[in-house]
């Protein structure tokens, strides 16, 4: 029994980490265009929004956000701060969506408004072909991860008895 608990577990983790991908990469869309719209609209300093950021509910996956913030108030500029945050932050992220994130941040508050704006559309568009990725790949390795533990558990319970 303990084993077919501990195999049913394992995929159940496993898929889990699918989904989980998926839910960061739509929050990270969200706060990019959170971003452009108070840049657009309120033509908000970079550093206050971020500040904002941290406080929004939806927003509670992307805890590299509280570090950033973090270290822009003990002093560190922007963009290492932006950096660094990223870099610690345990996430499900691959190296190459990072790396959309980290370019982003170098952009941030260093040009005018309207080249601000292109910033976000440009990661946006970038984070949105990864999210339809990593959808498509959820949708295929979720129900196997699933089907996959379930047999494992029912050939280790048929092993046993």
């Amino acid at each position: 029994m303990l084993i077919t608990t501990f195999c049913i577990m394992t995929a159940v983790r496993r898929a889990n980490t699918y989904r989980e991908h998926v839910d960061e990469l739509e929050a990270v869309s969200h706060m990019i265009n959170i971003f452009m719209t108070r840049i657009r609209c309120k033509n908000e300093p970079i550093i206050e929004i971020i500040e904002d950021l941290c406080s929004k509910d939806d927003l509670n996956k992307l805890e590299f956000l509280n570090i950033c913030n973090q270290k822009i108030k003990s002093g560190i500029a922007l963009p290492i701060a932006w950096r660094q945050s990223i870099n610690e932050w345990k996430c499900r992220l691959t190296d190459k969506e990072k790396s959309i994130l980290l370019s982003f941040g170098n952009n941030l508050g260093i040009s005018d408004e309207q080249s601000q704006i292109e910033n976000c559309e440009y990661h946006d568009l970038q984070i949105v072909q990864a999210l339809d990725l990593a959808k498509e790949e959820k949708d295929k390795k979720y129900k196997l991860v699933m089907q996959l533990g379930i047999f494992a558990s029912l050939t280790a319970a048929i092993i046993l008895i």
